[in-house]
């Protein structure tokens, strides 16, 4: 609305009440507990005949002819019910399961014993983070990482004699060439991967840190500020990265919810 036709509303609401505050009846109103039943039986009925068990708030307001932000509020702040989005996972194999649980009674084995072999576990997965906040995980190259980057900064930290390291069944990873690396470096016992002892379970992403949880994270923090430039991009990432203290990497090792879940997938447990 122009500033002048704003004036001219409110010159015209004076001279019929001959005053400028707000008329009876006008501004936020309270949603009775009538219209939150209704919202809720909508919601509710309009679930079970869906294929998918779901509907939405901008469906349900159509149906009972209200507002949208009436039945959203209904929603979030009296039934406390809350908006979500379907999630992908792989389909796992019938054998699957029982590989995930091996592993992850592995893990807590260990944490149990005291062993620091979980601890020294250098979880790995690739993400390239552009300016125009598209995470792409397909990694390229993988072979060259390893050699310029990975491998280098282990040696320079002069841990690469006790890490432990991940990576999972893509099939750059398990390239012949990738192999030899790796054992070159890490030998058969350090290895947690296909075609070594201790194989990473297949289709298990939601168990890698970096896949559930440190991709997710990272963009959220990197993007929550201006970033315009490429030196701006690098500059964040590493800030962020460098912020993340050794109690919140310990507390998202989560290996007890595959066992409740009897080794199925646990990203809504996460």
């Amino acid at each position: 609305m122009s500033g002048q036709a704003a004036l001219k509303k409110i010159i015209t609401k004076f001279q019929g009440i001959r005053e400028l505050s707000v008329l009876q009846g006008r501004g936020q109103k309270r949603i009775s507990s009538e219209t939150a039943e209704e919202v809720a039986l909508t919601v509710v009925e309009r679930a079970s005949d869906s294929q998918y068990s779901s509907t939405s708030a901008r469906a349900v307001s159509y149906n009972l002819l209200l507002p949208w932000s009436t039945v959203r509020k209904v929603l979030r702040s009296i039934v406390k019910w809350y908006p979500y989005k379907i999630h992908i996972v792989q389909l796992l194999n019938p054998a699957d399961p029982d590989q995930r649980t091996q592993f992850a009674r592995i893990v807590l084995a260990t944490i149990t014993n005291g062993n620091s072999w979980p601890w020294n576990i250098l979880w790995s997965d690739e993400a390239r983070i552009t300016l125009d906040g598209a995470v792409n995980n397909q990694g390229a190259r993988y072979s060259d990482l390893l050699q310029q980057q990975v491998i280098p900064i282990l040696q320079e930290r002069e841990c690469l004699e006790t890490t432990v390291f991940m990576q999972d069944g893509a099939l750059p990873h398990i390239a012949r060439a990738v192999q030899s690396l790796l054992r070159a470096h890490f030998g058969d016992d350090r290895m947690i991967v296909r075609n070594f002892p201790t194989v990473w379970p297949p289709r298990s992403p939601d168990l890698n840190h970096c896949d559930f949880w440190l991709w997710g994270s990272l963009k959220d923090r990197v993007y929550g500020g201006s970033i315009r430039t490429l030196p701006e991009l690098k500059v964040s990432i590493k800030h962020h990265v460098t912020t993340i203290d050794r109690q919140t990497l310990r507390s998202i090792i989560r290996f007890d919810h595959v066992l409740d879940a009897n080794g199925m997938h646990i990203e809504h447990m996460l």
